[in-house]
């Protein structure tokens, strides 16, 4: 009876290891981070000037800690993040060394990719040529705005632009893959900084200008598009995400407006919300 029982208890270890085997067998693999390390381009949308607390090694570029990069990251867990966008940068600015008014140099963007890549980001292009200021001045923003101005604008200069912009981007696109062949490349598009008529009220600005505005943002994410198609890298577009988060919607918004809340972000830029909710988006659309 004794071995009996020393037998039954051996044989009922015997059945739980094998359990245990099984269960062990059937559990799904741990995912494993593909982008170990990461590279982000761009300007002042991926910057993200004026949001606590800045990378105060950034100098003039006036990098957040806490821009999307930033916060993609973490979600990745990547174990490194070179983060060189610089506010104020133009498509040129990613490929050719920039010296400022002062003389001090910036390095190229493109100098931090590296053989080891494999994730790249990039929004660029609203600063091409002064695009997006020269909207806001026409349109939206300064003595010099009124209907006229923005119709004329819109009319007989932002086309030409936007084209060229379109192949300064593809251009730049193009050079990245061709310098990280093994990288994922991923262009970013623009937050919505204004609604269509249909959206919430802009004290001060007219329909006869909101509508043009709101085109004029629609016709560079549309020129990004093209570029990222044409250069055969991903686009993820933010412009569906940020309907009902443009600056005019108080708490839920994802841009400032002409007036910006000390230390979430410059007035006309993405604030702290607007950081998260593209970092999301981005994350997401890594995930496919």
């Amino acid at each position: 009876m004794v071995h009996a029982r020393h037998a039954g208890v051996a044989l009922v270890a015997l059945a739980l290891l094998a359990t245990a085997a099984c269960s062990s067998d059937k559990q799904a693999p741990q995912p494993t981070n593909p982008f170990d390390s990461y590279v982000a381009m761009g300007d002042s949308s991926v910057a993200g000037p004026g949001i606590d607390p800045t990378n105060l090694l950034s100098g003039p570029c006036a990098r957040s800690k806490n821009n999307w990069p930033a916060l993609l990251a973490k979600e990745l867990k990547t174990k490194n993040l070179d983060d060189v966008s610089c506010s104020g940068a133009v498509s040129a600015d990613i490929l050719l060394t920039k010296t400022a008014a002062n003389a001090t140099t910036a390095d190229a963007q493109i100098d931090a990719v590296t053989a080891d890549t494999d994730l790249v980001t990039v929004s660029i292009g609203g600063n091409d040529e002064g695009v997006y200021t020269k909207i806001i001045l026409a349109c939206l923003a300064g003595k010099y705005a009124s209907d006229s101005a923005c119709a004329s604008f819109m009319d007989t200069k932002l086309d030409a632009i936007l084209k060229r912009t379109t192949d300064h981007v593809a251009t730049t696109l193009e050079r990245i893959r061709t310098k990280a062949p093994k990288a994922r490349v991923v262009m970013v598009g623009y937050l919505r900084l204004l609604p269509d008529t249909s959206g919430c009220d802009v004290p001060g600005i007219t329909d006869s200008r909101l509508q043009p505005s709101a085109d004029a943002w629609t016709a560079l994410n549309q020129a990004l598009t093209t570029a990222a198609k044409r250069a055969d890298v991903d686009y993820v577009s933010l412009a569906d995400q940020s309907i009902g988060h443009e600056s005019c919607n108080g708490d839920q918004a994802w841009v400032n407006g002409l007036q910006a809340v000390p230390g979430d972000g410059a007035f006309l830029h993405p604030n702290a919300a607007g950081m998260h909710a593209v970092a999301k988006v981005v994350a997401d659309h890594l995930e496919r």
